[in-house]
């Protein structure tokens, strides 16, 4: 059972190392951008209430909402729209995905 928290937290450090990376590349071509970084972090949802990254429910919810996939049942399946969804949101083209940490443990 081990084994599948340790490879959730992979998955999530390696999304964590993607959008630090894509932040300092994007903010140190235009440091100026930090406010509207800031605040698009703050953008409201469908109900005019601000999304927080990390209501996993919330965000696939939208998700798939917005993309007409169904919605996920097994915790497994939601972390992994969870994961494609943020990086939908953060534009992250697959050249600059990593693969994060090994997932052997």
């Amino acid at each position: 059972q081990a084994a599948a928290f340790l490879a959730a937290a992979d998955r999530y450090l390696a999304l964590f190392h993607d959008l630090v990376a894509l932040l300092q590349r994007r903010l140190g071509e235009r440091p100026s951008d930090v406010p509207d970084v800031m605040a698009s972090l703050d953008q409201p949802g469908g109900d005019g209430e601000p999304v927080a990254w990390y209501d996993i429910d919330r965000i696939v919810a939208d998700h798939a909402a917005g993309t007409g996939a169904p919605r996920p049942s097994s915790p497994e399946d939601k972390m992994t729209t969870h994961i494609e969804a943020l990086r939908t949101w953060a534009s992250l083209p697959d050249e600059e995905k990593t693969h994060g940490p090994s997932q052997e443990r």
